[in-house]
């Protein structure tokens, strides 16, 4: 499949993001960052769709979804769960292995305790299969109206985004990011059919980037008040204009990094970290627990200085560490996958 080094840099983005959302950080630069960070990568999913239902049967496009995401779940499952009781072991606490095993099978959102990133995993992978049998059956104008439903039905009864009503595999949470898969499946789609290259569609489409980063800039100072919020409890209107307007924020966040990384494209380090980001999204959390408990952030940065700084600043400097620690290990895996393939 051929390359995009913008959407490599868009995923070096919610990479950042994503990690940066798992650090010390203030409230509301929370839920700024969990207004997009994760409708990021599902448009990612939506962008490399490129029409699969036409090209491959469902069992064959089954399987080749199970080798891509399923089987790096399992296989970072297993390595989470040995370090997880590894560190246990040597920090002399108790762990059970049936129940590492359990949340590991079922997959809750922010229940995998040894890993919690891992739920979204599972959550792609439900979304790449619906989506896939959706493109089957309907139109796109049919498939907007489902994707739609389906994400009210996950913010709305599951309570998506407040974490309250769980399903296995992250069902509710795969209801509610279809609609940005589906997204950016039309974002890839217009471009193919209009015979234009890219430079043509940001330009033309500038000044939708311009009122996004405008947007996305006011939730990022809090001007927009609780844009992270679904109303449920206040009747079914409210509910679905809280729905819609919650939608169009993280959509304002997503194209914003976008065109970002379109201008950042040429960043090779961006671009490197883009291309490796399960490894980055997989480890981050294990390493980080570590580096924390051994004291190491404490070490690195002396706590007078923490003391003395914005605790968002932290956040962002744990995450630069993480992302340093986790390159080297990065480019270890790249070297034997070399290996194995010139044998």
């Amino acid at each position: 499949m051929r390359r995009f080094d913008f959407i490599d840099v868009f995923k070096a983005f919610g990479v950042f993001f994503v990690i940066l959302g798992h650090m010390p950080i203030k409230g509301e630069i929370y839920s700024y960052i969990f207004s997009f960070q994760l409708a990021i990568f599902y448009f990612v999913g939506g962008f490399l769709y490129r029409d699969a239902h036409l090209i491959n049967s469902f069992w064959d496009y089954l399987k080749k979804k199970i080798k891509r995401v399923l089987v790096p779940y399992f296989i970072l499952g297993i390595l989470s769960s040995i370090v997880y009781i590894l560190y246990n072991r040597y920090l002399g606490e108790s762990y059970d292995v049936l129940d590492i095993a359990n949340s590991l099978l079922i997959s809750k959102r922010n229940k995998i305790y040894i890993n919690v990133p891992l739920w979204f995993l599972t959550s792609f992978f439900t979304v790449e299969i619906i989506y896939y049998v959706l493109k089957c059956i309907f139109n796109n104008y049919v498939i907007f109206i489902l994707v739609f439903v389906f994400g009210f039905i996950g913010v709305v009864i599951f309570r998506t985004t407040g974490s309250l009503y769980t399903l296995p595999w992250s069902f509710d949470a795969s209801l509610y990011f279809i609609i940005y898969y589906f997204i950016g499946d039309l974002f890839a789609n217009v471009v193919t059919y209009s015979n234009r290259d890219f430079l043509h569609f940001f330009k033309n489409l500038f000044l939708v980037f311009v009122v996004s980063i405008t947007i996305n800039v006011m939730n990022l100072f809090n001007l927009i008040e609780h844009a992270d919020i679904i109303y449920y409890d206040f009747g079914f209107w409210i509910a679905l204009i809280s729905y819609l307007f919650h939608v169009f924020i993280s959509l304002t966040g997503v194209f914003t990094y976008l065109f970002l990384s379109y201008i950042l494209k040429w960043i090779n380090i961006l671009r490197f970290i883009g291309r490796n980001s399960l490894y980055y999204f997989a480890f981050h959390m294990p390493i980080y627990y570590i580096l924390y408990n051994e004291g190491v952030f404490s070490f690195i940065l002396s706590g007078e200085f923490l003391n003395g700084i914005n605790l968002n600043l932290v956040g962002i400097i744990y995450t630069l560490i993480l992302i340093i620690v986790i390159t080297p290990l990065v480019l270890s895996i790249n070297f034997v996958k070399m290996l194995i393939h010139r044998i």
